[in-house]
C-alpha cells in the first residue's frame, strides 16, 4: 500500500501514478532492488481503486501494507495468484495456456503497438535488454 506514488506527468491519477515494486530478491546483506513502474492505463488505476474501497475493507486488513491479500488477510504469494488465476480461466472456458506471464506479454505489446518507446517497455517490465523486453516471447 506503501508502495504507490504520484508522478509528475500524470497528476490526474493522484498517488496511483506510480508503484515501486521489488526489481530482485536480496544481494547478502543487502535489501532488495527497486524499481518504479508508472501507471499508463487510467483504468487500471480505477480498477485498483475501486478494489482499494469495495473489495480490501472486507478483508479486515486494518493497517497491513500488502495490497492484495488471501482470506486470512495475509500477503497473497505469486503462486496463490497463479493458481486463481488457473481457475478463473479455467471457469470461463479459456485456453489453459493463457497465464499471468500471457498478460505481461500482452501489456508489453500493446505498449509497442501503442508507439512507446523500447527503452520504456524495457524499463516497464525489468528486462536488462531492450530487445528482450519486446521480442523475449509471443504476446496473446
Amino acid at each position: 500500500m506503501t508502495d504507490f506514488h504520484s508522478h509528475a506527468d500524470a497528476p490526474e491519477l493522484g498517488r496511483f501514478g506510480s508503484l515501486y515494486v521489488r526489481a530482485s530478491g536480496r544481494t547478502r546483506g543487502q535489501p532488495p532492488r527497486r524499481r518504479t513502474i508508472l501507471s499508463v492505463m487510467p483504468w487500471a488505476v480505477e480498477a485498483v481503486q475501486a478494489y482499494l474501497a469495495d473489495v480490501r475493507p472486507r478483508y479486515r486488513a486494518g493497517h497491513r501494507p500488502a495490497l492484495w491479500l488471501t482470506e486470512r488477510g495475509g500477503r497473497l504469494r505469486a503462486r496463490e495468484i497463479e493458481q486463481r488465476f488457473a481457475t478463473y480461466r479455467d471457469a470461463l472456458g479459456l485456453d489453459g495456456a493463457l497465464t499471468p506471464l500471457c498478460m505481461r506479454n500482452a501489456y508489453m505489446a500493446h505498449l509497442v503497438e501503442d508507439g512507446a518507446d523500447p527503452a520504456f517497455v524495457q524499463e516497464q517490465v525489468g528486462h536488462r535488454c531492450a530487445a528482450d523486453a519486446v521480442h523475449r516471447e509471443e504476446p496473446v
